[in-house]
């Protein structure tokens, strides 16, 4: 919890501040510490607008950009992560950079309303979408993004695989999202045995990439399942677990 008082005290007994402190200000939306801080020499650097995005202090943010403070590509994107439209609406009524990272960052966090204010407002939309949606498991956005004829490809169903995400996963293939090798060898990269288990009873293709990642990875049980079920090997794999 910010404590102006305290920061005052210690200020004036000569303890040192940097910009993690303008950072922390922001972080936890102490607008009044802030400008106290700035006022009395604090340094401050990109962090700070970060921080203040990050969670979502309109207030803060307003007072940094007005006042100089430098800030970022990241800035804006943390924001759509978070779900933070407000900032958003902001940014662009201040004819702030903005462009299609800003749905990716808000499909990867989940944050369906904020990527539907990036779709209302003309930013770009493509196969990404889906991909990053599906690594982090974020089905509702995938569901949104083909409901609006957004693209997948192969890559969605690597990408769930590849964060472990099996529901997403299923839902996706139901779908008739395409896969191919990938899928199984993200699962595998990640030790996910569930998902390649899955993936492998509904006819999904493998390589010798599944069981190189595994055993590259350390992943016992998946190595020990592929072997065990036939997954081919590469020549390099084959004289390595031969040794």
């Amino acid at each position: 919890m910010g404590n102006l008082q305290v920061l005052q005290w210690a200020h004036s007994q000569g303890y040192q501040w940097d910009v993690s402190t303008c950072k922390e200000a922001a972080s936890g939306g102490h607008l009044e510490l802030l400008k106290w801080a700035k006022l009395n020499g604090c340094p401050w650097d990109d962090s700070t607008c970060l921080a203040a995005a990050e969670h979502g202090h309109l207030d803060v943010l307003e007072y940094t950009h007005s006042n100089g403070c430098p800030w970022n590509e990241q800035t804006l994107t943390v924001a759509a992560k978070h779900g933070h439209t407000k900032i958003l609406i902001w940014a662009k009524s201040k004819d702030c950079t903005m462009d299609a990272s800003l749905c990716t960052s808000a499909a990867e966090g989940g944050q369906l309303a904020t990527l539907i204010w990036c779709h209302e407002n003309g930013y770009r939309l493509d196969e990404t979408i889906c991909i990053v949606a599906a690594a982090s498991g974020q089905l509702k956005v995938i569901q949104w993004a083909r409901g609006k004829g957004y693209p997948w490809n192969s890559q969605t169903c690597a990408s769930a695989a590849g964060g472990g995400h099996l529901e997403t996963l299923k839902w996706c293939h139901e779908h008739g999202c395409p896969w191919n090798e990938d899928t199984c060898s993200g699962a595998a990269y990640g030790g996910y045995l569930e998902v390649l288990e899955w993936a492998r009873a509904n006819d999904c293709p493998w390589d010798s990439t599944t069981l190189t990642l595994a055993e590259f990875n350390g992943h016992v049980k998946v190595t020990e399942w592929a072997e065990e079920n036939g997954c081919p090997a590469s020549e390099s794999l084959l004289n390595l677990l031969t040794l």
